[in-house]
């Protein structure tokens, strides 16, 4: 028997790199757990920019004077297209007058959010666009793209470039054949990253808004800042009845796994704080 599985409607309130609300997102999204490997779907591998390679591509821009532009792609995942038979229950809301709920069943012709394939689908895609428009992959970093005069970082939807200034990109117009873009400008953020460019300073790359957020969480908003934080091998804290009241009121535990909630990749929090958690 063919397997048919859900959706759901998925409502998000996008964010800058300060916190602040830029726009209100409805998403819907695939019940991809109800999936039969073998049946729905097969290869599921897609690869995934390196944290290491957006500082990287940073330094290249502040060592050679390069633009750094940011660009997302509107939709992504619905413009793959999906090799297998993906039948769909009926969305809620588009629903026919006169017939009862999840009366239609839908077959899908584009990939969607939380199908097991949908990433490898898309990656795939947009490989073969970016390839169109001149563009070769890194064999070590599959997700860096090299062309003449511009450097191309991708991360799921959203692209980071670093061109000569005098040159102009067909990154930055947004010709991606059929694919809608959104182009941001100048990069200020790049997977919840801000980005600050100074004259002389060069770049400056950090996370405020979680920062903040976790200091309001564990009640620390009235902490001394300090330069860099404690070194691994660091243990001279005093053990007394007056430091174990300050550890209950900020336990470390939750301190620190906090961190890793809302990095820059799935897994890791802002790279400086990677190396001492």
């Amino acid at each position: 028997m063919k397997n048919v599985i859900g959706s759901k409607w998925v409502l998000q309130a996008k964010e800058d790199e300060f916190g602040e609300i830029q726009l209100y997102k409805a998403r819907l999204v695939a019940q991809g757990f109800r999936q039969q490997a073998g049946i729905d779907y097969v290869e599921t591998f897609s690869p995934v920019l390196h944290r290491k390679s957006i500082r990287i591509l940073m330094a290249l821009a502040v060592e050679n004077w390069w633009t750094i532009q940011h660009v997302d792609l509107v939709s992504a995942y619905l413009n793959s297209e999906i090799k297998e038979e993906v039948e769909l229950e009926q969305p809620q809301g588009f629903e026919e007058k006169g017939k009862p709920f999840k009366y239609f069943i839908c077959r899908l012709q584009k990939s969607m959010h939380a199908l097991h394939q949908a990433r490898r689908d898309w990656n795939l895609c947009v490989d073969r666009i970016l390839g169109e428009l001149g563009l070769i992959s890194c064999v070590k970093e599959p997700c860096v793209y090299v062309g003449r005069s511009v450097i191309v970082g991708l991360f799921v939807h959203d692209l980071v470039s670093s061109w000569v200034r005098k040159k102009t990109s067909q990154i930055s117009r947004g010709e991606f054949a059929v694919i809608e873009t959104r182009g941001l400008g100048d990069a200020s953020s790049f997977l919840s990253l801000a980005i600050i460019r100074r004259t002389g300073e060069g770049v400056r790359i950090g996370q405020p808004a979680l920062i903040e957020d976790i200091l309001m969480r564990n009640n620390l908003e009235d902490s001394m800042p300090r330069e860099t934080v404690l070194s691994t091998g660091f243990d001279s804290i005093e053990k007394n009845e007056s430091s174990q009241r300050r550890c209950t009121r900020a336990p470390y535990g939750p301190c620190c796994t906090s961190q890793m909630e809302r990095g820059p990749t799935s897994h890791t929090p802002c790279p400086d704080l990677a190396r001492k958690t």
